[in-house]
């Protein structure tokens, strides 16, 4: 398992560069498909992307590159349940 702190970082900055048209939905899919696992509340997102990005659509539309962003989002926006 890695450091959620890292994860944080990372998937923020694949989110950016595929915003940015740097990086290309196929490359980041196999990225999300290759993360580890994560604790609550990080962990059931990840695995949500996973799902979401382990399917492929015959046409990457506006739509599903909105998904694919809030995917993304909803990790880099999940707070822990508790903090210590």
């Amino acid at each position: 398992m890695k450091q959620t702190v890292d994860l944080l970082a990372a998937v923020s900055r694949m989110r950016d560069q595929y915003r940015d048209g740097k990086v290309d939905r196929d490359i980041l899919r196999k990225w999300i498909v290759g993360l580890g696992s994560y604790p609550a509340p990080y962990g059931p997102r990840v695995d949500a992307a996973k799902a979401w990005f382990g399917q492929s659509p015959a046409e990457v539309t506006d739509a599903v590159r909105d998904l694919d962003m809030q995917h993304l989002s909803a990790i880099v926006l999940a707070a822990p349940t508790t903090e210590r």
